[in-house]
């Protein structure tokens, strides 16, 4: 059986997250420049992760 465990200190805080936020955009425009795709599906799911919690 697995356990593991998500607690509150394995969450990102503010500054981690909009730090995340900020790489991920960057390779994502770089990316698009490319015509690639791997960084743009990145961001949009880091973009999209915490409002997923609220469903």
């Amino acid at each position: 059986m697995n356990r593991y465990v998500i607690t509150r200190d394995k969450f990102m805080n503010v500054k981690e997250t909009k730090t995340l936020l900020k790489v991920c955009r960057k390779n994502a425009d770089t990316d698009l420049r490319e015509n690639r795709n791997t960084w743009i599906n990145r961001y949009m799911l880091i973009h999209l992760a915490p409002f997923s919690f609220f469903v």
